[in-house]
């Protein structure tokens, strides 16, 4: 039996082992998966235990994406782009760092837009979900992309940590303020929410950003899957956008980290899994978790 885990702090709102142990036990795979609460305090003690256990593969969730690539003898391309990884696996009795949130991120994208193109994109946030969300609207074409973030020192560490990622497109800094975006929305076809605001417990909570000022019709991508739609969402929807949130990318990125790992399922298999634990989890009244 191989073991898997999803290292962060917190982990208990993700849906990722609920989706993995049910795909193993339909599959008859020799895996195993556990969330892994670990706080930034004590990931060097987990990684001194985690190669010895051995813990096979990781997925990698806030607060970590940044801080394992101290502990990974290579990294992918990806990941040197946005130097951020969100899947490790052991190869001889080392981590090698992945990143499949990009793909995942581009598999939502495309439900989203379908046939249409975007020329221009704002991304809220400035952590390691939002560098791969720029990394996936460059490669999909995206021409320019307004990162807005609460703190102007994200621009200084974009620089430092990803140059390259900042090479490849027409990149803007803004500060996530109200009266800032009313300016800019108007202008954008696509709004990237990639942010944990509004994630399960806090459900009630959205970004304070004006998207009544958004053309009608403009697409709002919300990486966050629990719950399945947000309150940014549903503000979003009520405004006249088209709207998708993050299931279709926890579903894609996790078959890329099964694949990396050595187990093949289709996309559209893991969001079924998905769906049907949430529809269980309505009937009986409950809110996922």
């Amino acid at each position: 039996m191989k073991f898997f885990g999803l290292l962060g702090y917190p982990v208990r709102h993700s849906f990722s082992p609920v989706l993995m142990n049910t795909l193993a036990h339909q599959e008859g795979w020799d895996l195993v998966y556990a969330g892994l609460n670990v706080p930034p305090q004590k990931l060097s003690t987990f990684f001194q235990l985690a190669a010895e256990l051995p813990i096979h593969g990781l997925n990698v969730t806030a607060p970590h994406k940044r801080s394992v690539l101290n502990y990974c003898v290579r990294v992918s391309e990806t990941v040197s782009h946005i130097c951020a990884a969100n899947v490790l696996v052991l190869q001889g009795g080392k981590y090698v760092a992945e990143n499949t949130d990009v793909p995942g991120f581009l598999y939502g994208l495309r439900l989203l837009l379908g046939a249409e193109e975007i020329k221009e994109a704002l991304v809220l946030g400035a952590g390691g979900a939002a560098r791969a969300a720029v990394l996936g609207l460059f490669r999909a074409g995206v021409k320019e992309i307004f990162v807005a973030s609460r703190s102007v020192q994200r621009a200084g560490e974009w620089q430092r940590d990803c140059p390259t990622l900042l090479d490849m497109g027409k990149l803007s800094f803004v500060v996530l303020e109200k009266g800032l975006l009313e300016d800019l929305l108007p202008g954008m076809q696509l709004v990237v929410q990639t942010t944990p605001v509004g994630t399960w417990p806090d459900v009630e909570e959205s970004l304070d950003v004006p998207l009544e000022r958004l053309p009608v019709g403009a697409f709002v991508y919300d990486l966050v899957y629990n719950p399945v739609e947000t309150t940014f969402l549903k503000r979003a929807k009520r405004c006249g956008a088209r709207v998708l949130g993050g299931l279709p990318m926890l579903a894609a990125q996790a078959v890329e980290a099964l694949r990396i790992w050595g187990y093949e399922i289709p996309v559209e298999r893991a969001l079924s899994v998905l769906q049907d634990f949430l529809n269980t989890r309505r009937k009986g009244g409950e809110q996922a978790c």
